[in-house]
């Protein structure tokens, strides 16, 4: 009797430490499986190596634009470009636009990572600037309606011709301290975006991926962490060959529509302003817009340059990505 005791607990004891084994190599094994998925629990982009934008010294005209990068679905830096903006250095300098613009009503968020639920906050342009350098916080305003900043923007020379300006929706300035960071998101415009203050960067996945991205809606945002990508809740992620642009202080970038893009700024003043317009399938007048263009500079102002094609018009939602 005392002998078949001794041998149950022997036995006992020996189901216990395999059972116990295995349950450490099972855990292993999903470790190594974790391991083993490109970009898991990683920043997004991480999955692949990351493909560089083109990056052009100088800006085409409205016709070439077209040809090469908006029909194609191109996206492209044109360096420097925005260092040409006459207004360029009273976009850099925060005593300058107190003085001319506070009482400017503005738009801005708290927080400077991307809460699409969070409601803009309203205040004056002078009160921003006195608070934006000590707070989270992240102005959003669109100067073509009702702003006196609209004297600063300016449209560059690939958009200069009818065909384009008409098609212009929205002149949007963004505006932080820096250390912002949006969410993965498409947006239902084409988009060219002129950096004034700081650096940001851009990691993006073409369009034709976009049943990759975990975005419903065009124009909507996924819900992916951007720190740190979940690969077993977005596996399809780890398909998506990634883009990436880094913008400097004087840069100007196209954003084709509908490419999905995760934008972080350097932790630095950080202002933005960026172009706004309807989607152009085809040039219907191709020889006019090349005639006009011979005509413009690298910049013309905004405020005498914009037209407004009231049937074709559209209000959008601005929300805080760039």
């Amino acid at each position: 009797m005392k002998f078949k005791v001794i041998l149950f607990l022997s036995l006992l004891l020996l189901f216990q430490s395999t059972s116990a084994q295995n349950e450490e190599e099972e855990e292993e094994d999903e470790d190594e499986d974790e391991e083993d998925i490109p970009g898991h629990m990683q920043p997004l982009g991480s999955s692949s190596e990351l493909i560089p934008v083109e990056v052009r010294d100088d800006l085409p005209d409205p016709v070439e634009f077209f040809d090469k990068y908006v029909k194609p679905s191109r996206p492209v830096l044109f360096r420097g470009a925005a260092k040409k903006i006459p207004s360029f250095n009273n976009f850099r300098n925060d005593t300058y636009l107190k003085e001319n613009y506070g009482d400017w009503k503005v738009q801005a968020e708290k927080g400077k990572k991307e809460n699409r639920k969070q409601p803009a906050i309203k205040m004056s342009f002078g009160k921003f600037l006195k608070k934006y350098q000590k707070k989270d916080m992240y102005l959003v305003s669109d100067l073509h309606k009702n702003s006196p900043m609209i004297a600063e923007a300016y449209i560059p020379r690939p958009l200069l011709c009818d065909d384009f300006l008409k098609r212009i929706d929205s002149c949007i300035m963004w505006f932080s301290s820096g250390g912002t960071k949006s969410v993965l998101h498409t947006d239902s415009f084409e988009n060219l975006n002129c950096l004034f203050d700081g650096s940001k960067e851009l990691i993006m996945g073409h369009k034709k991926h976009g049943s990759l991205f975990g975005v419903e809606n065009t124009g909507s945002f996924s819900k992916v962490d951007v720190d740190s990508v979940d690969m077993h809740k977005y596996p399809d992620l780890t398909r998506v060959p990634w883009h990436i642009a880094k913008m400097e202080a004087g840069d100007c970038f196209y954003i084709p529509i509908k490419w999905a893009h995760y934008v972080k700024s350097s932790s630095s003043r950080n202002l933005a302003v960026n172009l706004w317009w309807h989607e152009m399938l085809d040039f219907p007048n191709r020889e006019e817009c090349k005639e006009q263009n011979k005509k413009e500079k690298d910049f013309e102002p905004f405020a005498t340059r914009y037209k407004v094609e009231p049937e074709e018009k559209k209000t959008i939602t601005i929300s805080f990505h760039i």
